[in-house]
């Protein structure tokens, strides 16, 4: 974490990364019967507690957690965008987008639980019925990870924590994440385009079964963050002052995704046990998007140089 997070700021620069801010974090407790029973009218709306922007419905204490020298934020979609741009130019790589399926190796076996003691150099990965030739392979497929590497070769299973997440955008823009304490300990962290991402609730941890892209949005998940979000701020109180955002492809209110964790906590990473050329880099959980730079590195050092 502590070489991604300045590498962000450098890669904001060099990729024009638009969506990269820093800001500041705090931690507010609320006290939910003083939410329970405000009396929310224009003319008596509570007080904010010194250091907070925003956050002020029941709000009783806070905490900073961060100023705008240790806490940024990107937009991960746009994020990604900015690294295959930059990929295609330097490398002219390209985006297959498809089912992978299989790791194909050279002794035509598709069990990297071999009894052979020799590793096995894999040749290609099967994506749509078809065999993609590869010099290396490289599984970074968060919560799926295991339909293509078994648990037992990269030391455990990857599961998946569901969250839902909506966005809301009152009148201006805010530069103050927050974390509650209080009403299931929501968090909120506005984004430059005006949007404030509310996220969760998460299910507990499981093996995934949905298919990347199609992963249910449940509607009474999504209402539960919007409740919550208007109770907590005078600012999103109003539905046609803040209405929420809807999501840019589907155009639903809501959206939600699988967080790949691991038992232990800590992300797999290295190149698989018994091959060659297979890695694997998955098991970030949360800590993602600020940590992806710096595991990218790391594996394309460890990949070419066969150390870090």
């Amino acid at each position: 974490a502590r070489a991604s997070f300045p590498m962000h700021e450098r890669l904001a620069r060099e990729l024009s990364i638009e969506s990269y801010r820093k800001i500041t974090c705090e931690a507010v407790a609320v006290d939910e019967t003083l939410v329970r029973d405000a009396a929310m009218s224009r003319d008596n709306l509570p007080k904010k507690l010194p250091n907070v922007q925003w956050a002020d419905v029941g709000a009783v204490a806070s905490q900073s957690m961060g100023d705008n020298t240790t806490v940024a934020q990107v937009h991960p979609k746009r994020l990604v965008e900015a690294f295959l741009r930059r990929a295609n130019e330097i490398a002219g790589s390209e985006v297959i987008v498809g089912d992978a399926t299989e790791i194909v190796y050279d002794d035509d076996s598709n069990s990297i639980e071999a009894t052979s003691n020799d590793a096995k150099r894999c040749v290609g990965l099967r994506v749509d019925n078809e065999v993609i030739p590869a010099d290396v392979v490289v599984v970074a497929t968060g919560p799926w990870t295991n339909r293509l590497l078994t648990p037992e070769s990269v030391g455990g299973e990857v599961l998946g924590q569901k969250y839902h997440a909506v966005r809301i955008r009152p009148k201006r823009v805010l530069s103050q994440a927050v974390f509650f304490q209080g009403f299931g300990d929501p968090e909120f962290y506005p984004r430059p385009d005006g949007d404030v991402y509310v996220c969760a609730y998460p299910d507990a941890p499981a093996l995934v079964t949905e298919e990347p892209g199609s992963v249910e949005v449940r509607p009474e998940a999504v209402q539960r963050l919007e409740d919550v979000a208007r109770k907590l701020s005078s600012e999103m109180r109003d539905p046609l002052e803040a209405p929420v955002a809807l999501h840019e492809t589907t155009k639903e209110k809501g959206q939600s995704c699988h967080l790949p964790v691991t038992e232990d906590g800590a992300p797999i990473m290295g190149k698989v046990p018994n091959t060659k050329n297979v890695y694997v880099a998955t098991g970030h959980s949360c800590w993602g998007i600020l940590n992806a730079p710096a595991s990218g590195a790391a594996m394309a050092e460890l990949i070419a140089d066969g150390k870090v």
